[in-house]
């Protein structure tokens, strides 16, 4: 839309299943590009983002047209689909339900 000019910035965090100690410094890297790109096909921008062993921050530019729970259900359903492609764990990795979101101001 023409002459709209939003700024929404929030931190999205989330932790695996049981908060188990998963994301090893190996897998971190690809797992965060991963993310990035998720949030680059809906339009965020990715500003900064950790990923911890049992949970990830995320600190991103949020499109106006999207919601936080939206954006917070994509990115953890399709990196747990796309771990789980990569078999680097037996068994199935889950994100634990829920998220926490902050917003903060520029």
């Amino acid at each position: 839309m023409a002459n709209t000019y939003t700024s929404l910035h929030f931190q999205l965090i989330f932790a695996v299943q049981g908060r188990e100690y998963l994301i090893s410094k190996s897998y971190r890297q690809e797992v965060e590009q991963y993310m990035s790109g998720i949030l680059k096909a809906y339009e965020c921008r990715h500003l900064a983002m950790f990923c911890n062993p049992d949970h990830v921050h995320i600190l991103f530019g949020l499109n106006p047209e999207k919601t936080i729970s939206e954006i917070a259900r994509i990115v953890k359903s399709s990196t747990s689909k796309w771990i789980n492609k990569q078999r680097w764990f037996p068994g199935k990795f889950r994100w634990q339900e829920g998220y926490a979101a902050f917003s903060y101001s520029k």
